[in-house]
């Protein structure tokens, strides 16, 4: 099935956040989907952000271009062929410009915004919610997918979300087909 899995594009925004970028970088990059691309948008940060995000993506990836006038640069990872990153540090207007820059960057048939400091529930998420989703339902133009952190459970039914105890942690993941978002 893996070999008929549309492209994702995965975008995070950060500004001064050197703290918390690498745990996100790694999960998204820790993914087994075969068809990724890691789009990250900085706000042109001053606390070393930008500087580690373009050392980090250089240590394991070729560079296939590189703009120095708006500091832009795209990559390949040596390992993984099919997983590519857009990295765009340059000021913008705030958090909605900044995901707007990453929403016109995007090629993927889908798009999921993964903020900074966040990471997926484990390597084999995107896999398998994409798997499970053209599996059962045939595909459409949002998919949300839920994991909870706790011993709480959120069972699917076939038009809504049953809730069994309400959880303390929850991450929500909101895979999104980008012409809708282009659209509203």
């Amino acid at each position: 099935m893996s070999a008929n899995l549309p492209c994702v594009s995965i975008i995070t925004i950060v500004y001064n956040d050197r703290e918390h970028i690498k745990d996100t970088m790694d999960s998204v990059i820790s993914q087994d989907y075969p068809m990724i691309e890691y789009i990250i948008i900085d706000g042109a940060s001053t606390d070393g952000t930008k500087a580690f995000i373009e050392s980090y993506i250089a240590s394991m990836c070729d560079i296939t271009l590189k703009d120095t006038q708006r500091f832009y640069m795209e990559a390949t990872h040596r390992t993984k062929a099919h997983f590519t990153f857009k990295f765009l540090s340059q000021k913008d207007k705030g958090i909605y410009d900044a995901m707007n820059k990453g929403i016109d960057l995007a090629t993927g048939e889908w798009c999921n915004f993964m903020n900074c400091g966040d990471r997926f529930y484990a390597h084999t998420t995107i896999r398998e919610l994409f798997e499970r989703y053209l599996l059962d339902s045939g595909g459409g133009h949002i998919i949300l997918s839920m994991a909870i952190h706790t011993s709480s459970m959120i069972i699917p039914t076939q038009k809504s979300f049953m809730h069994i105890i309400l959880p303390t942690n929850i991450t929500i993941a909101l895979f999104i087909n980008p012409p809708l978002l282009l659209l509203h």
